[in-house]
């Protein structure tokens, strides 16, 4: 796009809108350009027929307190807690079932890397 292309507003208003239903219901009632949603009320509006642009994003990460004289300092201990949560589990509720498992560390494309 061009700064002096027509169609482009004066002024963009950026509003923070925390909670998703909130939002759905915004963009149903014209108040509301644009949002991210995920599960339930993503479905609603797909729904309706509303437009979407659909974006890939890593939902959730594992961090360990490795400090000195803590659990997660012990390397075997911290491969043992990854091991023992049910990833596909975990993975649906975050994305309220609409989601995939990763396929590496990087979920934009292009890759800079291999997965």
């Amino acid at each position: 796009w061009r700064a002096g292309q027509k169609g482009l507003p004066d002024k963009v208003r950026v509003r923070i809108v925390p909670n998703e239903t909130t939002a759905a219901n915004l963009l149903l009632s014209g108040e509301l350009n644009a949002a991210s949603l995920l599960g339930p009320d993503q479905q609603r509006l797909f729904g309706r027929g509303q437009y979407h642009a659909d974006a890939t994003a890593a939902l959730g990460e594992m961090w360990f307190n490795q400090a000195p004289g803590r659990p997660g300092e012990d390397e075997t201990t911290r491969r043992a807690l990854a091991r023992a949560v049910d990833l596909p589990v975990i993975g649906k509720v975050l994305s309220s079932g609409t989601g995939k498992p990763s396929g590496g560390l990087i979920s934009i494309e292009p890759k800079t890397c291999t997965d």
